[in-house]
């Protein structure tokens, strides 16, 4: 008989290896010649993939070079604290690290989560992705 691997499985190991879409289904793909996976399992990975998408819109801004698209976060509060619950981190052990690039007549900024390790009362920084 061959197992049965379930849609809450899937989604566990898309969350913990932040998997993309495209490697989700490769992923998935390949671990169905040896397995049975739960029916819907395309939908699941979109839905999974997509869920904080309704904090984010893009917009085509021009530029030197011509249209680029701008990704804007409509909500930074709820998709920073959505992103700690979900990685069950405190925001006591983390620093929000900006970053601001400008080029091509376009200013860029980032954002990153960095952990706070304190050793010999020196601040270490480790990047958490």
């Amino acid at each position: 008989m061959t197992p049965l691997v379930k849609l809450d499985t899937i989604d566990e190991i898309v969350q913990d290896a932040n998997l993309s879409q495209r490697q989700a289904l490769i992923a998935v793909k390949k671990l169905q010649k040896d397995v049975k996976i739960e029916p819907n399992i395309h939908q699941q990975l979109s839905n999974t993939i997509n869920k904080h998408s309704d904090l984010f819109t893009v917009e085509m801004v021009d530029s030197p070079s011509g249209p680029v698209p701008v990704v804007y976060c409509l909500d930074i509060h709820t998709f920073l604290t959505l992103t700690l619950d979900e990685r069950s981190v405190d925001v006591k052990d983390i620093v929000l690290r900006l970053s601001i690039d400008e080029g091509r007549g376009l200013t860029k900024i980032s954002r990153s989560l960095v952990f706070k390790i304190q050793r010999m009362n020196t601040t270490t920084l480790f990047l958490q992705a």
